[in-house]
This record gives C-alpha cells, sequence and structure tokens, in this order.
C-alpha cells in the first residue's frame, strides 16, 4: 500500500472509506472496547467529509 502513496490520494472517497473499515475490522479483532470509538470516527469522517460522486 505504501508504494501507492503517490497515487492514494487521487482514489475515490468510497475506497478511502473501505480501507478505514477494513482497518477498524483489524482493530475489532485485537481491541473490542475500542470498536465503539473507531465507529464514532468513522462516522465522524463520513460526515464531515463532502461526498464525491
Amino acid at each position: 500500500m505504501s508504494q501507492d502513496s503517490g497515487t492514494q490520494y487521487a482514489q475515490p472517497a468510497e475506497e478511502t472509506v473501505l480501507w478505514l473499515w477494513s482497518m477498524a475490522c483489524d482493530f475489532k479483532s485485537r481491541h473490542r472496547k475500542t470498536v465503539k470509538h473507531l465507529r464514532k470516527e468513522i462516522s465522524w469522517y463520513i460526515v464531515s467529509t463532502p461526498l464525491v460522486e
């Protein structure tokens, strides 16, 4: 993923959300107590980010 560091910012917001969700799932398996916090973070990210179609 670090190989595409130059193009990852050009990717659609959808892929960014999916990436964040995959990170959340990864944390979920290790830190169950932080799931609620991560869900709030993701919700805040989606709400604060302008929808780009």
